[in-house]
Formats: structure tokens, sequence, C-alpha cells
């Protein structure tokens, strides 16, 4: 770690350095997980917002689903406090990132963020758009330059395809509007009156090169364009369905990956809390007592 950035196993001494505003990201054991940083080419699979000094504001899934025709379905965002997002024993490794324009914890934009944050919190609106559909833009971006002879890329591509294709019909049955963990973070800086912006450092643009990799295949690049032009099809229909603060027609902010975040230049770790003694692959999740309940 470099100097000044807090490395400790322990979750309270790790909050305590955390400022509202901070971004989390998140390194958790599992294969959907290790599939999501794999494509990202990024170690971090999930992303949080610090709300105050005790919890975080999230979009994530819920542990009702909305599935019962009795009760309503719950919002994609929502507050949960530090000691029930540590008690996930999955996650192995968090990093608290600071916008480099919001060091002081007192700054107006801060109130501001976090007011953008507050504005989404339990919106019945929203559906999690897991973050595997997120999976083949991020694919194409991250291995856009690399040869495939031996079909991984290929494969993966059509996996997290089908993933995401499969989160789309459930979206369309709920009828509500996605919305993404990064992508929730991400429109919390930029959907402001301040015009504080999270600066993304990528080779390529959010939404892809307009000439496929080599080795992603005609169909496949075809279907990737279309499940993301279903996915803004379906939003625009939900705008005059409930508040419009989310700018729904924007293309870039649903792109967003967790390891966006993480490789942004305008956030900077500050804490680091990583609680496993042993180098765990993302893979060993068969690991993790009770993971499958």
């Amino acid at each position: 770690m470099s100097d000044g950035v807090l490395l400790t196993p322990d979750w309270e001494q790790f909050c305590a350095a955390l400022h509202p505003c901070d971004v989390l990201v998140f390194d958790s054991l599992g294969f959907e997980a290790g599939l999501v940083q794999w494509a990202d080419r990024a170690p971090v699979n999930h992303a949080s917002l610090v709300l105050d000094a005790a919890s975080v504001i999230e979009a994530n899934r819920t542990d009702s689903s909305g599935t019962d025709p009795q009760q309503p379905p719950a919002g994609a965002v929502r507050q949960v406090s530090f000691q029930d997002r540590f008690a996930n024993q999955a996650i192995r490794t968090t990093t608290a990132l600071r916008h480099v324009d919001l060091l002081d914890p007192d700054s107006a934009v801060v109130g501001e963020v976090l007011a953008r944050a507050r504005a989404d919190l339990g919106r019945r609106e929203f559906a999690y758009l897991a973050v595997p559909a997120l999976g083949p833009a991020a694919l194409r971006r991250a291995y856009a330059q690399e040869s495939d002879d031996d079909g991984m890329l290929k494969a993966a591509a059509r996996l997290l395809l089908g993933a995401a294709n499969d989160v789309l019909r459930r979206l369309s049955r709920q009828d509500r509007w996605s919305l993404s963990c990064s992508e929730f973070v991400y429109r919390c800086f930029t959907e402001i009156d301040n015009p504080l912006k999270i600066t993304v450092d990528m080779p390529l643009v959010l939404g892809g090169s307009t000439i496929p990799p080599v080795w992603l295949t005609t169909e496949q690049a075809a279907g990737e364009k279309q499940f993301h032009d279903a996915l803004h099809e379906h939003n625009e229909k939900r705008v005059s369905a409930g508040p419009k603060s989310m700018a729904v027609t924007a293309p870039v902010a649903d792109r967003v990956t967790p390891g966006d975040l993480w490789r942004s230049p305008k956030l900077r770790p500050v804490a680091v809390m990583h609680r496993w003694q042993r180098q765990e692959s993302p893979w060993s999740f068969l690991e993790i007592p009770g993971l499958f309940g």
C-alpha cells in the first residue's frame, strides 16, 4: 500500500476511516464474481456509495424479489448498515475510493451527491441489473486487442450474452427501469447541478469500439447491440411512469462497470480491508461456509 492508505483486516477500523461519498468497490468470492472480474479485467465486482457514518447506499438484489403477487416489488436501491454489508463472508477485499475533488467531507458537493443518491432510495420503478449483463461490453473493451486461439473469449461472450438476455426477459416481465450497482454510483456523481464528473480512464469509449474484435463473431456482436438497444427501448417506455431523475436516454452510464470506477483517475484509494489470510482464487467459492445456505 502507498503512504496514507490504510490497510486493515478489521471492518470497524476500516469503516472509521470512511467519509460520506466514498466509493466502495468489493472483491468477492463466487463464480459470478470471478466471471465479472475476468471479463472486466479488474479485481472488483460490486460498488456502493458511503452514505453516512454507519451505512452505504447501493443498487443491489433485495431479499424480496417481487415474485409474490401479494407484495409490491422491492426497489433496487437500498440503504445497508456497515455491519450488515460486511457480515457477508464472501467479501474478500473492500477498497474505499475518494473523489479527488471531495477530500473535504463538509464540501457542499458532498451534500449534492448524497441528495441525488437518496432520491432513488427505495424507488420501486427500479429493478437491479445484475453485473454480468454488463459483461459483453466489458469483455469487448478489456480484451479487444487480444487474440483468441483457444476460443475462450468467444465462449465467454456467449455465456455473458445469455445471462444478459435472461436479465432483460425478467426485467420486461417486471416492467421496471434497470439499474446496476456501478451505474447507480456513477449517476450519483454526474447527475447533479454541480458538474462534478468521474472520468473513466478506458482505452476505448464506454460504448465499445464500432469495429468488433476479431474474436467476437458477427452474431455475438449483433446480439450485444440488440441487448443494449432493447434495454434502452425498455427504459424509454418507463420514463412516463415515474420521477425523471434518471437520464435514461444517456447511453454511457449503463455501460459503467465496477472496474471502471476502480480504474478512474478521479477516484483514489484511501483504505483497504482485506480479511483473508491466504490468497484464495475468485473461483474457490465452494470453500465459504454457508454460501449456499
